[in-house]
């Protein structure tokens, strides 16, 4: 592997760990106020502090990006003209939404097996307290930050004679490396998650795949974030409050609702039993067919295989489908929580609640004994 290949390869873990020197060893006051998210337990230590997260995360990105770029022009190398060609970007960012969803459908199933992370991400630090522009100013900047750094390094490797597998490893090995400051279990996440991104470059030839396909995925872990409740710690912040009780106004989380619109659960706090509404029922006996309707046929445009007598590839896009829709309910269940209604799904129709369902079993007969009635 030539040195200049070394150079572009260290440039985001050297750029990102000097950047956390600093964060760590400075006494300035402005090193103090990224210390203090830095080691922050809950959302609420993490939000004192976060501002100013916003602004290391855009200066540093932006070194980043000014580095692989300087590097580019010294080694006269045609890599970003090529990575950043804008034909068929549309279709690249159409494929990378679904591909991104796929990977959260993925994550979801095999969540249990991943170790739980000490510290919030990287984004969810900078963008969590900010206002709407600048959380997707700084998603964006990072996001395109990372995947053109990985594109450039991929296609430098292989250019210069390195395998497509060997580029792929030792470029995910170094992107693990740049956050293992945040924990083991964070280094390995990532870095299975670079080399998902980086495959997806490989195989597309496309840089706005993996793109589109890694702004999906942080936009979830941030829209998350933003939802969860103050006391949400790093590795439960997905149990968010999720949505309110309708008797006695307490906060739920997705853990203590029932997610199956048709059975009714009581709620923990005041033991009312409860259901979905009627909308959300309808929604999701219907919606299900408008949602996985056009990931069906994006699957099927991605692999047209699969309508031309190919049967590995038809049953890939099934399984890809179920995965984007696993993925897209993740994302639609924080964009619109379920409304809850008091009394069993046959009787919310009938705005009966859990009073007039008791009063009706207080007035029916009791059926006597087997004892009694002989």
């Amino acid at each position: 592997m030539p040195s200049s290949d070394l150079i572009v390869v260290a440039i985001l873990p050297t750029v990102i760990w000097a950047s956390l020197a600093y964060v760590t060893r400075s006494t300035t006051i402005s090193a103090l106020k990224l210390r203090t998210a830095w080691s922050a337990k809950t959302k609420h230590e993490l939000i004192e502090g976060a501002q100013r997260w916003s602004v290391f995360a855009f200066i540093v990105f932006s070194i980043v990006l000014i580095g692989v770029t300087v590097w580019n022009l010294v080694q006269r190398s045609n890599a970003l003209e090529t990575i950043l060609n804008p034909t068929n970007w549309e279709r690249g960012i159409f494929h990378g939404i679904f591909f991104g969803l796929v990977f959260l459908g993925i994550l979801l199933i095999l969540w249990r097996c991943f170790p739980t992370v000490q510290k919030f991400r990287l984004v969810v630090m900078a963008a969590i307290a900010s206002s709407p522009w600048v959380r997707t100013s700084i998603l964006l900047l990072v996001v395109f930050t990372e995947e053109l750094w990985r594109a450039v390094c991929l296609k430098a490797l292989t250019g210069d004679g390195v395998s497509g597998r060997q580029a792929l490893i030792a470029t995910s090995i170094a992107y693990g490396l740049t956050f293992l400051a945040w924990g083991t279990p964070s280094a390995i996440s990532e870095g299975i998650v670079g080399a998902a991104l980086g495959g997806l470059f490989l195989w597309s030839g496309s840089f706005f795949v993996p793109l589109a396909a890694h702004v999906t995925f942080e936009a979830q872990t941030l829209l998350y974030a933003i939802a969860a409740g103050p006391n949400a710690g790093p590795g439960d912040i997905h149990s968010k409050p999720f949505t309110k009780c309708p008797a006695c106004g307490a906060m739920l989380g997705i853990r203590q609702i029932n997610l199956d619109v048709n059975e009714a659960f009581f709620c923990p706090h005041c033991h009312v039993r409860v259901t979905s509404s009627d909308h959300r029922r309808w929604f999701l006996r219907w919606g299900t067919v408008l949602i996985f309707g056009p990931l069906l046929l994006a699957a099927w445009d991605i692999f047209p295989g699969a309508l031309r007598h190919s049967t590995s590839e038809y049953w890939l896009s099934l399984a890809l489908m179920l995965c984007g829709g696993l993925g897209l309910w993740s994302i639609l269940q924080v964009l619109f929580p379920p409304k809850l209604e008091c009394g069993d799904p046959d009787i919310v129709s009938l705005n009966l609640g859990d009073q007039d369902a008791a009063r009706r079993d207080e007035d029916e007969p009791e059926e006597p004994d087997d004892a009694d009635s002989k």
